[in-house]
This record gives C-alpha cells, sequence and structure tokens, in this order.
C-alpha cells in the first residue's frame, strides 16, 4: 500500500485509483490542491446533502495503513458502486495524518454547498465492533443509528463521544477531534463518525492488509449503506447543526 504520505509515488498512486473508481461509476470528480502535491478528491452527484468522507493519506513508505485507511477508501468505493441514482458527494481526503488538512480546506473553500451532515469512515476493517460517533452531539441521529444497529451485519453501536482511554494504552483520545470530522463539528455541521477502536497496529508498520478481516470490512460498508438508504433529503434539509 506503499503508505501514501503526499508527494510520494504511493500517493499518487492512491489518488489516481481513487479518481479511476469513481469516473467508473459516472460520478463527476474534481481535485481541490491544498498544498504542493496535496489534494482532496471530490467526486458527486446532483445536488447533495450528505457528504461521506474518507482519508486516503498515510504516513509513508513501510506504513501500509490497511486499516488507517485504505480500510474508509475501500467502504468510499464501494458505495459509489451501490449507489447508482442517488444525490450524494463522496470525498476521499488529504493530509487528515499531518493535522486534518482535507477536512479543514473543505471549510475553507467550499468544492460545493455545504453539506447537512458528514458521515466521516476512519478505520473500519477490523472489529470487534464499529461504533458510531457523533450522537451526543447531535441527537436527532440515535434514532438512527438504533435502527441501524437492530439489523446491521455487525456490532454496530452508538460511542467514541468523548475523551477515551485507548485500548492496552496509558493515552487518551478525544474521539470528537480525532478524524475528519472535527472540523466539521466546530463548524456546527451534524456528524456522524464510523470507526473501529485503536489497536496495537494502528500508525504501526503492522497496519496491514493481512489483519484486516474481511467479513467485518463488508459488514462497515453494508452499515453504511443502510444508514444513507434511511437518509433522505428532506430530512436531511430539515436538519441544523447545534
Amino acid at each position: 500500500m506503499a503508505g501514501r504520505r503526499p508527494g510520494t509515488p504511493g500517493h499518487q498512486l492512491a489518488q489516481q485509483y481513487i479518481i479511476a473508481g469513481f469516473l467508473r461509476q459516472g460520478f463527476w470528480v474534481k481535485r481541490q490542491a491544498i498544498a504542493e502535491g496535496e489534494h482532496n478528491i471530490i467526486a458527486w452527484r446532483g445536488q447533495p446533502k450528505l457528504w461521506v468522507l474518507a482519508h486516503y493519506d498515510h504516513l509513508g513508505p513501510g506504513y501500509p495503513g490497511a486499516d488507517d485507511n485504505a480500510s474508509g477508501v475501500a467502504v468510499l468505493l464501494a458505495l459509489a458502486r451501490a449507489l447508482p441514482a442517488r444525490d450524494i458527494a463522496l470525498i476521499a481526503t488529504d493530509s487528515e495524518e499531518r493535522g486534518l488538512f482535507g477536512a479543514k480546506a473543505l471549510l475553507a473553500a467550499p468544492p460545493l454547498t455545504l453539506p447537512k451532515l458528514v458521515i466521516n469512515l476512519d478505520m473500519v476493517g477490523r472489529g470487534p465492533v464499529l461504533f458510531g460517533a457523533g450522537t451526543k452531539d447531535n441527537p436527532m441521529l440515535a434514532p438512527l443509528v438504533a435502527a441501524v444497529a437492530a439489523t446491521a451485519p455487525l456490532c454496530f453501536k452508538p460511542g467514541h463521544d468523548r475523551r477515551q482511554q485507548q485500548q492496552g494504552s496509558s493515552l487518551y483520545t478525544d474521539w470528537r477531534q480525532a478524524s475528519d470530522h472535527a472540523p466539521f463539528r466546530q463548524a456546527h455541521i451534524p456528524y456522524l463518525y464510523l470507526g473501529n477502536d485503536t489497536h496495537s497496529d494502528w500508525h504501526n508498520r503492522t497496519d496491514t492488509a493481512d489483519r484486516l478481516n474481511p467479513v467485518f470490512l463488508a459488514g462497515a460498508a453494508q452499515t453504511t449503506l443502510m444508514l444513507i438508504n434511511l437518509l433522505d433529503d428532506n430530512t436531511l434539509a430539515s436538519w441544523q447543526g447545534d
């Protein structure tokens, strides 16, 4: 997976792969420059009120970043295939690892009309639990998460809505600030962050494809699709941030 640090050959190959995947499904696609060699990739149809994000950058050669966040990008591309007629924006963000700069650029110079809801996919490739964060900041999302959790093909539940100790570590993570949903939260745009827990392979050379769980990853894609299918444009149009 070649590490995907901005400016490296692996990063450029990832850009090309993602763009080709979106174009094959008939999306409009454009790149948004962030800094030298850094670009968000925006795919959209119609007038989307919903944006789905997954960052595609990582730490560089020697760090495969399979779960973080090739898994999220895989779900993003699966959604492109599964949503042939939906008005939606699917955005592969860049420079998340460097400081959420791709997400910040989306707000500083919006490439489309700002959304009513953002779904952020970050580390969705292995279990045992897929968390949906954002229901405490955005209570109107709680019934949606509960409805999908009742029939989801994996263990899906609300969580990661506060500062918590990392699994197997003395360090703490504030999940509300931990990924590309954070700038949208600060801008009072409703968000739902889907991800698993931290694990010992996170930001290590051992975050390899063989450590992903294909059944869990497929379940994460299906769960995300279930959420999207319950979100009609009329409902989204009625939402306001906090």
